[in-house]
Order: structure tokens, then C-alpha cells, then sequence
């Protein structure tokens, strides 16, 4: 069983985790989920949809619950459930913590009870996940400056972590640990992309203080 802390609040969250400001675009997606898992071999169980004529894509995974005001009411309030705390959560970090302990072998394991989840058909023996794979497919490589060289095994969590909790805004806290590049697209026209990298050092990764504490008198966030 997955989630072991779920919230019911008030949101319109299932309205607009897929939408064109906030959904994930069919490159990103291929990024995030190829078509094989580059380290298992096998391929992903995520059911993914195309929307807005296929420039669009997401994984199915938050649903609304719209509560009316009264029986015939045509109004009323959406709710969705929140899972605050999962064991895929407490798993990857088990997997950080095994590797930073030099348990190298117990975070291989971890990721190995997450693919055979994750994988159609998975076989232990033909979609095991292995340290030479891992250091095969993510070499540990200079980052840009300020970012971090991270560790192969480190890296294969990051990767599966940042599919399972994807539209969920969890990889936010990853980029920040480890000082990782954001590299955002703006589409300008039909034809016409540019791009913007956010470099671990970028005032504009920094939130900007309310109004009200400016006017008080501290000195606002660069950005």
C-alpha cells in the first residue's frame, strides 16, 4: 500500500496540473518517462494521455471531488485528496541514506523493489537494475558552476524519483539540495522557443518578500 498520509482540502488542483502553464509538454515527458527505462530495459507502467491536440501530456493521477451545495444545486466546492507522506517518498530517501552511509548495495536493492512496481511485465532477472548499469547510463559528469557533481546511484534516484512524483511539485526540493540547473522554455510563437537557465546561483530561484515586510522595512530579495 503507497499512501500513508492523505489530506482532503479544498482546491482546483485537478483543473490545471495538465494545463499549458502548468502541464508538462510531450518533449519534457519523453525526458521524464522514454519510451524503455534506459536502466531496467523494461518499459514504464504510467498510463500517459495526450491533451490540446498532443502538445500536452500527464499522468492521471489527480482527480477532483466536486461537492454541491445542496442536492440540486448547480455550484459548490472542488476537493481533492492530498498524499502528504507515501512509501515511494520514505523509499527514495531510505535509497540517499543507505548510499551516504557507503551501503551502496542496499540502495541498489531499494530502487530494484521500486522498478519491479514501476516496469509491464517486470522479470528480476532480465530488468535487474545494477551499479554498472547506473554508472553506465548517468556518469557522474562536471555540472555547470555552481551545481554539484552528483554520484551515479544518486542521480538513478533522482531520475525515478522525479517520474513518480511528477505534476506533484516535488522536484523542486531536489533542485535546491543539490543545486541542480532549471532550464525553462518560452514559447514566443509556432516556431519560436527561447530558453532560460536558472543556474543554482539565479536570484530569481529565490522567492520575493511580501510587500508588507518590504514596507516594514526589509530590504527585498534580489530577483
Amino acid at each position: 500500500d503507497a499512501n500513508l498520509l492523505l489530506v482532503e482540502t479544498s482546491s482546483i488542483w485537478a483543473r490545471y496540473f495538465y494545463t499549458q502553464r502548468y502541464g508538462v509538454g510531450q518533449a519534457k515527458q519523453n525526458e521524464v518517462y522514454p519510451s524503455r527505462d534506459p536502466l531496467s530495459g523494461g518499459n514504464f507502467a504510467y498510463k500517459r494521455y495526450s491533451i490540446t491536440s498532443g502538445t500536452h501530456q500527464l499522468i492521471p493521477k489527480i482527480d477532483e471531488y466536486f461537492v454541491r451545495e445542496s442536492v440540486n444545486a448547480n455550484f459548490g466546492q472542488p476537493y481533492v485528496m492530498v498524499p502528504l507522506l507515501t512509501v515511494e517518498d520514505v523509499l527514495f530517501n531510505h535509497a540517499e541514506a543507505l548510499y551516504y552511509t557507503n551501503n551502496i548495495d542496499g540502495a541498489i536493492q531499494l530502487l530494484n523493489k521500486y522498478v519491479g512496481r514501476r516496469i509491464n511485465n517486470y522479470n528480476a532477472v532480465t530488468h535487474n537494475v545494477t551499479l554498472a548499469k547506473i554508472q553506465t547510463v548517468f556518469p557522474v559528469v562536471a555540472g555547470d558552476a555552481g551545481s554539484k557533481r552528483l554520484p551515479s546511484v544518486i542521480q538513478a534516484i533522482l531520475f525515478y524519483k522525479r517520474a513518480d512524483f511528477v505534476h506533484e511539485g516535488m522536484r523542486w526540493f531536489d533542485i535546491l539540495r543539490y543545486k541542480l540547473p532549471v532550464v525553462h522554455n518560452i514559447v514566443v510563437g509556432p516556431s519560436n522557443i527561447t530558453f532560460i537557465t536558472l543556474s543554482p546561483t539565479d536570484p530569481r530561484r529565490v522567492l520575493q518578500l511580501p510587500q508588507a515586510t518590504t514596507q516594514a522595512g526589509l530590504e527585498p530579495n534580489l530577483r
